[in-house]
């Protein structure tokens, strides 16, 4: 059967229960139990599915730290619960071949956020209150989302190629394949250089783009803030970094703020450089640095260097 509830206390040691694949769907109420000195659990399902879109998820009285509000248990087929909203004052179980899927809610007071080896869990919303809630939605929060300050939302990379984020721009260039565009989402200072002296490193044979869509990229790291040299590659033919559409500020103690290197006069690396400003602050070089074997291709580019 289905079954919709809204506003509907339960006072018993499973105040939600469900056989037979059948599913119930909470939109309000007061879900508790009274069975904490016997492990019972506030919401539970057993082959079936249980939908949270809001309510209030607790034991009766309020001894949160015992027992389990919530537990999505299973016989012989698979059973899933999944929170759109809702309040959870307590633990939370997930039993073997069951799964719990968190869109949303809110979770607090637990002591135990059980979940068995076959079980599955994925948290993409909802906010976390306690420590102990917010290393569960640490532990199963899903790719793409990120805990911050007890809310799992959607993580925001400061780079992409194309629908995929990356942590830090090196990641994103070691990754690229050819023909691919790596694009900025903000302003990218570099602390930690990739190799050497140089903020960002790009030695494989892989033709890509670099839009910085209006950013800065910038870095004061002592060598170039982006080394682009394919000498070790295996190249056999040129291979061209296009870096477009931003600013790229080489500071102080570093020496320039582009360089590229190839390989011979028929393995070159090519750097073409469109809608770009460059600044090299360093006295006495060069904001931007062609070694042997390399080209390098200005278009509507404007240089600064001291």
């Amino acid at each position: 059967t289905d079954i919709e509830m809204s506003g509907i206390p339960g006072f018993t040691s499973h105040a939600l229960y469900t056989y037979n694949n059948g599913s119930i769907v909470v939109n309000s109420g007061n879900i508790a139990n009274n069975a904490a000195d016997q492990n019972g659990t506030g919401g539970s399902v057993i082959n079936g599915a249980v939908t949270v879109n809001g309510g209030t998820f607790g034991i009766e009285d309020d001894s949160a730290t015992h027992g389990w509000i919530a537990a999505v248990v299973t016989s012989n087929n698979t059973s899933e619960m999944t929170v759109n909203a809702g309040t959870f004052n307590g633990s939370i179980k997930v039993y073997d071949k069951s799964s719990l899927e968190v869109k949303g809610g809110t979770f607090s007071n637990g002591t135990e956020y059980v979940v068995r080896n076959t079980a599955t869990v994925t948290v993409t919303g909802g906010s976390f209150t306690n420590d102990t809630a917010k290393t569960f939605a640490a532990t199963y929060v899903a790719e793409g989302y990120e805990l911050k300050n007890g809310t799992v939302e959607v993580k925001t990379y400061p780079v992409m190629i194309g629908t995929k984020g990356y942590d830090s721009l090196q990641a994103a260039i070691e990754a690229v394949k050819d023909g691919e565009t790596i694009t900025l989402v903000s302003d990218i200072e570099i602390t930690t250089p990739a190799y050497g002296q140089n903020a960002l490193n790009h030695a494989r044979a892989v033709s890509f783009t670099l839009d910085l869509n209006g950013k800065t990229l910038s870095a004061n790291t002592g060598n170039s803030v982006f080394r682009f040299n394919i000498a070790n590659s295996g190249a056999t033919s040129d291979v061209t970094v296009t870096v477009q559409n931003g600013k790229v500020i080489a500071g102080s103690n570093t020496w320039c703020a582009l360089m590229a290197a190839g390989i011979s006069s028929d393995v070159k690396a090519v750097l073409k450089l469109e809608d770009l400003t460059v600044e090299g602050s360093k006295a006495g070089d060069l904001a931007i640095k062609a070694w042997s074997n390399s080209v390098i291709n200005a278009e509507n580019v404007t240089v600064n260097a001291t």
